[in-house]
């Protein structure tokens, strides 16, 4: 018998137990920062993402903005249609977003229905409302069903808020303003973009 044999067995299985190893890291890294139904980052990611920009803001003086998203009449699609219909149109918003992002920005899922976009080396509150109308247009696009053919009409509502522009006091406080602006949206009518204003509440 060679005595190579068992060594020539060893030297096959090694690159296997690493490829194995590789492939249950980067799932485990997805299951930490990818949310599962869109593929986008999930909230996880999106606060790592906004601490980093905010430092960028405090260190660099590099403005950024946030846009706060959801969407209209979610909660009427899941009542009427079902939740494999609502998960159909949640996943479609995901590759939706993923198409108008531009190479600096990040938009990620923060739950629900519930959306975010970080706007990284955004200079100006106009143009943060430029893509936030942008994403307003890509989001009313009407919602398919592939086994039943049924349309689904999916609005959405934004707020805005920007770092040099809305004199947040801090992360935490411009997470707020964004809120209260897409409150403010929803309030105008809903399908609406709207920067925040100071004075504004929730």
């Amino acid at each position: 018998m060679s005595s190579k044999s068992p060594l020539s067995r060893a030297s096959f299985c090694v690159p296997a137990v690493k490829t194995q190893r590789r492939r249950a890291e980067q799932t485990l890294h997805r299951l930490a920062f990818k949310d599962m139904l869109t593929d986008l980052p999930n909230r996880t990611s999106l606060n790592e993402a906004l601490g980093a920009a905010w430092t960028e803001w405090q260190d660099l003086n590099i403005p950024f903005a946030v846009i706060a998203l959801d969407l209209d009449g979610f909660k009427s699609i899941n009542d009427t249609y079902g939740h494999d219909a609502g998960d159909a149109v949640l996943r479609a918003v995901g590759q939706r977003l993923q198409a108008v992002n531009r190479h600096n920005d990040l938009a990620g899922r923060m739950g629900g229905d519930e959306f975010l976009i970080i706007l990284t080396g955004c200079k100006t509150a106009e143009q943060a409302l430029s893509v936030g109308l942008r994403v307003l247009e890509t989001l009313s696009q009407d919602v398919v069903l592939e086994e039943s053919g049924v349309i689904l009409k999916v609005g959405s509502s934004t707020g805005i808020a920007h770092s040099a522009e809305t004199g947040p006091r801090s992360l935490d406080d411009m997470m707020k303003q964004a809120d209260q602006a897409l409150y403010a949206a929803k309030r105008a009518g809903k399908n609406q973009a709207a920067f925040f204003a100071q004075g504004q509440n929730a």
